[in-house]
C-alpha cells in the first residue's frame, strides 16, 4: 500500500495509527511497522559509497583554500536504475524511462534526484497521433 499510494514512512505510520485505533487492536497492522520501515530505508545503500576528496573553496575574504569533504557517489548507475524498476515492480519488457538528473547547491552542501518517468509506447496503436481526414 505504502508504495503505490507513494506515501512517506510518517503517512503510513500515521494511517497504521488510525488503523489500530478504529479496530482497537495492536494486530490490526503489522508489528514493528516502524522498524521494517526504517530496514526499507536501507535498501538501496550497497550502491552508494563515500569517499574524502579535496576542494578548493573560496574563503570570505576572497582567496582560494583547499578543504576536503566526504561526498557520497553511486559506483554503478546503470545497475541502481535497473534496481530502482525491479523495486518499483515494472514487469513488462522493453519498457522505456526518462532519466532525468536534477542538481540543487546551497548551504555548503549539493543534492542530487534522479526521476525515472515511464515513455509513453509509441508503436502502440492507442498511443500514435490521430489521423487527418
Amino acid at each position: 500500500m505504502r508504495t503505490s499510494l507513494n506515501l512517506s514512512n510518517r503517512q503510513t505510520l500515521g494511517i497504521a495509527k488510525i488503523l489500530r485505533e478504529e479496530a482497537q487492536s495492536r494486530k490490526a497492522v503489522e508489528g514493528n511497522l516502524q522498524d521494517e520501515l526504517k530496514k526499507q530505508s536501507k535498501i538501496a545503500e550497497d550502491f552508494f559509497a563515500t569517499k574524502l576528496l579535496s576542494f578548493v573553496a573560496e574563503c570570505s575574504s576572497g582567496q582560494a583554500q583547499m578543504t576536503e569533504k566526504v561526498v557520497v557517489f553511486c559506483a554503478d548507475l546503470s545497475r541502481f536504475i535497473s534496481f530502482v524498476v525491479a523495486h518499483r515492480q515494472v514487469t513488462e519488457k522493453n519498457v522505456n524511462f526518462l532519466v532525468k538528473v536534477g542538481v540543487d547547491g546551497r548551504g555548503g552542501s549539493m543534492k542530487l534526484c534522479l526521476n525515472l518517468s515511464r515513455l509513453p509506447d509509441c508503436t502502440s496503436p492507442s498511443n500514435s497521433p490521430l489521423k487527418k481526414k
